[in-house]
């Protein structure tokens, strides 16, 4: 139950925090993703459960920081994890971009 509480949390303060994007911009302040995931294992055990992430660029054409977290749920054992991504973008044209990541 705790873990549930959890996400709801995360995904809560996400929202909170992401302010409106200026009139002028083009592009929004942040980004919010709340979808889930799967994962098979190899003697056949899946898992499914929620995850929430937040995407936002600090240094605009130049670094994109991605922060999200996700629950695995199976019968007997539950499973966390978060991530970090550090994207760096590249313009190719005006329709294509290119992104190299590193994640912790």
């Amino acid at each position: 139950m705790r873990e549930r509480i959890f996400i709801v949390a995360m995904a809560t303060a996400a929202a909170a925090f992401v302010a409106p994007a200026l009139a002028e911009d083009k592009e929004p302040t942040a980004v919010v993703a709340i979808g889930g995931t799967g994962e098979w294992g190899l003697p056949g055990h899946t898992s499914f459960g929620p995850s929430v992430s937040v995407e936002f660029t600090p240094i605009k054409n130049w670094l994109e920081i991605e922060i999200g977290a996700a629950s695995l749920f199976r019968r007997g054992a539950t499973e966390f994890e978060t991530d970090i991504i550090f994207k760096k973008p590249f313009t190719l044209s005006d329709t294509v971009e290119l992104m190299t990541r590193a994640e912790t």
